[in-house]
């Protein structure tokens, strides 16, 4: 029997097989966007972008993520030259050249470079879209100096990473427009660029017309000078009413919960993010920045709720002082003021038991807090003050009753009730509640 011989061009066909099956070559179909990779950056939150050229020559970025991207390849595998297949969130965003999010890769480069695709793989020469490869040395803003301040530091970490997020949604703005939309609210503009009415509008059509079909967007010229935002007088068209409107809505929001913001150093942060440039402010540096900025904020809450309770607590006893002298004004050794309205003519509750009442609670300028009725307190379980404020009357009478800080919610109010906040109840006893019968009735 002759032996079997295998020639080297039989041999590289089974190379070749073997390199298709184990690259998944087969499983290349309509929905796989196949690329050349030419360009590859790790961010600091560990998400891969690379950027690449399609089959036509244009480019597109992919970026890629251990929770959003299954993958053959490791992604510090995948570098310069590698042909993947790519399949994606179908998601594209606005800028040049466009964004998207990978689902799956695939690498398929040995594959390619063994010639097992023939010209079903080819790569056209790459269109010149505008990728910025050193964004430092084609676009540039101003000279721009961080602030000693603690918000002007905070301002521009906070605006960079909330743009950095923004656009890796791909919401891509015309960068001099929201800066004049967040420069105009956060300097109290009276002539705006758009009415402020209209301002939604203009955000929800372009969302809807723009953003949701995945038109293709820029972010126009970088300005080099706040004055030079500053000049702007119109918007001429769809993209930079809503990047103004944006900007203005976006600190409105910032301001709406209570952030103190330096509009200049927020812009200088958000530009640089729009434009692709490298941050002042390492993200470890944001993020120390950020816990700087909250630890201030607490400090200045505590001391503002310190001299909110201070104020309080004067304007009650100030109260309690003049209205001791009302005639038909009760004061008990606890402090307690208290004004009977009508006796009634049924039992006294004890501090023990449990009562039927009909309430309604003010502050010291008169302001509604709460009301209720038909509800059912055990008294032993309620503030000091209206335990014995009840006790003052019999089933059936009603009473007011002004209630000192001490014997109410005090330093620490509660909910709405701010801290040492005099309240004020006008209390109707419907009845005080048999427990005992009721206890029996749910055994049996």
């Amino acid at each position: 029997m002759r032996k079997k011989t295998i020639s080297l061009a039989a041999l590289l066909l089974v190379l070749v097989a073997a390199t298709l099956s184990a690259n998944g070559v087969s499983e290349v179909t309509s929905d796989d966007t196949v690329i050349r990779v030419i360009q590859v950056e790790l961010e600091e939150d560990g998400v891969y972008k690379y950027t690449a050229q399609k089959m036509d020559g244009s480019l597109v970025i992919y970026r890629a993520s251990e929770e959003q991207t299954t993958h053959s390849v490791p992604f510090d595998q995948v570098q310069e030259g590698s042909v993947l297949a790519v399949k994606d969130s179908g998601i594209m965003t606005m800028s040049i050249p466009p964004q998207m999010w990978a689902t799956g890769i695939r690498d398929i480069t040995l594959a390619y470079n063994l010639g097992a695709y023939g010209d079903a793989i080819s790569f056209a020469p790459v269109q010149d879209l505008g990728i910025i490869t050193s964004p430092d040395t084609q676009t540039t803003l101003w000279d721009i100096t961080l602030s000693d301040d603690l918000t002007g530091r905070f301002s521009y970490a906070y605006a960079y990473d909330t743009l950095s997020s923004y656009t890796s949604q791909g919401l891509i703005f015309r960068g001099s427009y929201f800066a004049r939309g967040t420069l105009d609210f956060w300097n109290g503009a009276t002539e705006l660029l758009i009415p402020i009415e209209e301002m939604s509008g203009h955000v929800d059509e372009y969302i809807n017309t723009v953003y949701t079909p995945g038109v293709a967007e820029t972010t126009g010229e970088a300005p080099h000078s706040i004055d030079e935002i500053m000049a702007i007088t119109e918007c001429h068209d769809l993209s930079e009413r809503f990047s103004y409107a944006y900007g203005f809505v976006n600190a409105f929001q910032d301001y709406y919960y209570g952030l103190s913001i330096d509009g200049e150093s927020y812009v200088e942060g958000a530009l640089t993010a729009i434009f692709g440039l490298e941050p002042l402010l390492t993200g470890e540096e944001r993020a120390q920045v950020s816990l700087d900025y909250v630890d201030m904020l607490s400090q200045q809450y505590e001391e503002a709720l310190a001299q909110l309770a201070a104020d309080n607590l004067a304007r009650a006893e100030a109260f309690l002082e003049e209205n001791a002298t009302a005639e038909g004004i009760v004061t008990t050794d606890s402090g307690l003021q208290y004004e009977v309205i009508s006796q009634g003519d049924g039992d006294t509750p004890t501090a023990e038991d449990t009562v039927n009442v009909n309430y309604t609670l003010r502050d010291i300028d008169g302001n509604l807090i709460e009301s209720n009725d038909n509800i059912e307190f055990s008294l032993s379980g309620l503030i000091p003050g209206f335990a014995e404020a009840v006790q003052q009357i019999q089933a059936g009478g009603e009473v007011i009753a002004y209630i000192h800080p001490s014997l109410g919610y005090g330093e620490d109010g509660a909910g709405s009730i701010g801290p040492n906040s005099l309240l004020v109840f006008d209390i109707t006893l419907n009845g005080i509640v048999d427990t005992t019968a009721e206890a029996e009735a749910t055994a049996e």
